[in-house]
């Protein structure tokens, strides 16, 4: 069996990642308190408001090519997921 953060990081999925313009956060049954955006230095660019439900729309034209981290802060821990921006 895996451990909770693998379990955990199982639950969520970005797609389309690469992303262009936007991408949707699934998050599947996983109670979502808060959504950062970190950059590559760590430094929170976006704070995203939970949709509450199983997907968040997330758009990213606003930011840099790069790659990101995803923070997902839920009650049952806090997940972590790269994504990349062109």
């Amino acid at each position: 069996s895996g451990t909770q953060e693998e379990i955990l990081r199982s639950k969520v999925l970005i797609s389309p990642n690469p992303a262009v313009d936007a991408t949707e956060l699934y998050t599947s049954d996983l109670h979502v308190e808060a959504i950062e955006v970190l950059n590559s230095l760590g430094q929170k660019v976006r704070s995203i408001q939970p949709s509450g439900t199983r997907n968040t729309h997330l758009a990213v034209s606003g930011l840099a090519s790069g790659v990101y981290t995803i923070r997902i802060r839920a009650e049952e821990g806090l997940v972590e997921k790269k994504l990349v921006v062109r």
